[in-house]
């Protein structure tokens, strides 16, 4: 588990290129605000390009966590396939209203990584997720 702030303008290509570099099959965000997962960046004069791969989608039983997959690029590399998860059910400045989305956002992002044996990059503007009970 890898921690960090949710990227801003200014540092959205090291984000992506510390996603690429670093191999984070799997992103979570746990705020609603902030940009789509998908952008075109610069390294350099050379674009790293970040794509969506078809549609967003969110479960039925919680409409909260929205799922995306991304493809990855970065210059020289091989494109990379990245899930990003999102919940978008934490308001500014206050509490969800249904805890129990939160949990299976929870639950989602580390039956991933113990599935899969990734690394999962956390990124937020706050350590909502990060100071949970990992167990």
């Amino acid at each position: 588990m890898i921690c960090a702030l949710g990227p801003l303008d200014r540092t959205i290509n090291d984000f992506w290129s510390m996603v690429s570099e670093n191999n984070y099959h799997s992103t979570a965000m746990q705020e609603h605000r902030g940009r789509p997962p998908e952008a075109t960046c610069r390294m350099g004069n050379r674009p790293i390009l970040v794509a969506r791969l078809g549609k967003t989608t969110a479960t039925p039983t919680n409409p909260k966590l929205k799922r995306t997959s991304l493809s990855v690029t970065m210059p020289g590399r091989k494109p990379m396939a990245v899930t990003h998860y999102q919940f978008d059910g934490w308001p500014d400045h206050n509490v969800p209203l249904d805890p129990g989305s939160f949990s299976k956002l929870r639950r989602a992002v580390f039956r991933r990584a113990r599935n899969e044996n990734c690394t999962v990059l956390i990124h937020c503007f706050s350590i909502n997720l990060i100071s949970m009970k990992f167990s």
